[in-house]
């Protein structure tokens, strides 16, 4: 399984940013994949996209099982 997230850094799971977009936890997705029975072999963070001129972070995951 590979996915990109927003990164979000607060105590919640997951937001809903003012763009309409959801930003979740690294350590959510982690326990999403964990109970799922997936093994992580890449995490990475990168700059996703552009939105009005800002970069908007993110983690990039593969995941295996």
């Amino acid at each position: 399984l590979a996915i990109s997230i927003e990164e979000h850094r607060g105590e919640e799971p997951w937001v809903l940013r003012p763009s309409g977009r959801y930003a979740h936890s690294p350590a959510h997705v982690h326990a999403l994949a964990t109970r799922a029975g997936l093994t992580k072999q890449i995490e990475d963070r990168s700059a996703l996209r552009r939105e009005d001129g800002d970069w908007v972070d993110g983690v990039v995951f593969v995941f295996v099982r």
